[in-house]
């Protein structure tokens, strides 16, 4: 997942056509809205906060009186608090998420695989958001509750009527089954396998208990009706607004960019396979090419390993993601392990770049293969459709004009607004009467 900035509220083009006077369309009142978040969502700087901060901005701009309760640092997120207080009330709860491709933390792993729940479920328990939460239901203030990944159910209170929402960034247990087949060692793809099995489990159960199921594909739409799912599957894709990325001539010579967080392993994955696969295939072909990984938290011994190779560069965190987009010729997605679409993706196409993906990079997304983006699934084909756009300047400039033109069909902020209005849709159809348990009553 990719970072960037985003205009402030003010010049939103969304917030511009929010309903006036409390009144959504079609005249209905609004729906009182509970959002649980693992992560403050601005500045939206990778591909959670991105999801999250789109959604908060559609929701309100259907009418939607809107409540954010989210882990982060409150001093930290202070300084954003005006910015995202234009689109919800935000209550900050201070919490450290378990990242399953994170520390090692064994015992909590082995914990909670005897608990039968996901790692990540058992590494959100927060007992303040759950009485945070508690709180908002308790006083009548809350219409629906909208959980921002599975792992949040944790945090709500036992036997809550309130219908919820799940919006689903990817599908889990697909993603744990494809980490097998590139785990560093045996007894971390062991691992991984009884994860899945367990995540599975969990992704059925709260497909069952959901009043509506967003995903952001329809790839991830047919997985998750394959799980059974009750409730409807409405596909929510990712978006972004392109009017917040410029198309300029900034252009750095022989510049591959790859943009994601390195304290995500398909993220490293996928810049190692690059490095070590990809790599010296490109360098025979395009002389002086530079490879540039730009995202958060890369670990020394793994930035250090990698950035030995002479072509590579690691910038870290960077302020703005678009400046380095806007620097680099072609960018590339060299993922093999994924699930849901990629924002990085979808970025690099708002800025008109050239891009190569694998199949499974750019799996959910509705770009023509050829068209608007090339495709590679074997590192010395990878390694010829890259040097193929940096040879070809008008090559790329086409290809990148169409992938903007994709971007601004299939994935603007009014194609989130819809899907999230179907689903609050069937919520008004389903809501009256029905208790909507969440997994965590039978928690160990």
């Amino acid at each position: 997942m990719s970072s960037s900035t985003v205009a402030q509220p003010s010049t939103d083009p969304v917030a511009e056509t929010r309903p006036v006077d409390g009144q959504d369309r079609a005249g209905a009142s609004p729906q009182r809205i509970l959002v649980l978040a693992s992560a403050f969502p601005y500045p939206p700087s990778n591909g959670y906060a991105l999801r999250v901060w789109a959604v908060l901005r559609c929701l309100a701009a259907e009418g939607c009186s809107v409540d954010l309760i989210c882990f982060g640092d409150p001093a930290a997120t202070e300084r954003y608090q005006d910015n995202v207080a234009a689109v919800c009330r935000v209550q900050v709860v201070r919490h450290t998420n378990a990242s399953l491709s994170g520390s090692l933390n064994l015992a909590r792993r082995i914990r909670a695989l005897l608990a039968g729940r996901p790692y990540s479920a058992v590494g959100s328990r927060s007992k303040e958001m759950t009485v945070r939460v508690g709180k908002l239901l308790d006083a009548g203030c809350v219409d629906v509750v909208w959980v921002e990944e599975t792992n949040l159910l944790e945090n709500l209170p036992i036997g809550s009527r309130t219908p919820v929402i799940v919006d689903h960034h990817n599908v889990e247990h697909l993603l744990l089954e494809r980490y097998v087949a590139h785990a560093e060692n045996w007894m971390r793809g062991m691992y991984a396998r009884l994860e899945a099995r367990i995540v599975r489990r969990w992704e059925i159960q709260a497909c069952a208990q959901a009043a509506s199921v967003l995903v952001c594909s329809r790839h991830d739409q047919s997985a998750f009706l394959k799980l059974g799912a009750i409730a409807p599957v409405i596909v929510a894709p990712n978006v972004i607004d392109s009017c917040d990325y410029d198309l300029g001539s900034h252009e750095e010579t022989n510049a591959v960019l790859y943009s994601g967080g390195m304290d995500w392993y398909p993220n490293r994955d996928a810049v190692e396979y690059f490095a070590t696969e990809i790599l010296p295939h490109l360098k025979t072909r395009v002389p002086g090419v530079r490879f540039v990984v730009a995202g958060r938290s890369p670990a020394r011994n793994f930035r250090d390993r990698i950035q030995s190779i002479a072509e590579v560069e690691f910038t870290g965190t960077v302020p703005d993601m678009r400046t380095e987009i806007l620097k680099a010729s072609v960018c590339v997605v060299p993922l093999r392990i994924g699930s849901g679409t990629r924002l990085k993706i979808l970025e690099a196409a708002a800025s008109g770049k050239g891009i190569v993906s694998t199949s499974i990079g750019a799996e959910g997304l509705e770009f023509i293969p050829g068209e608007e983006i090339l495709l590679a699934d074997h590192p010395a084909q990878f390694a010829d459709a890259v040097a193929r756009l940096l040879h070809d300047t008008e090559l790329r400039r086409k290809m990148g004009n169409a992938a903007r033109q994709r971007v601004q069909r299939n994935y603007d902020m009014n194609t989130l607004r819809a899907a999230l209005r179907q689903a609050l849709s069937h919520v008004n159809l389903t809501a009256s009467g029905r208790r909507r348990a969440a997994p965590q009553e039978s928690r160990a």
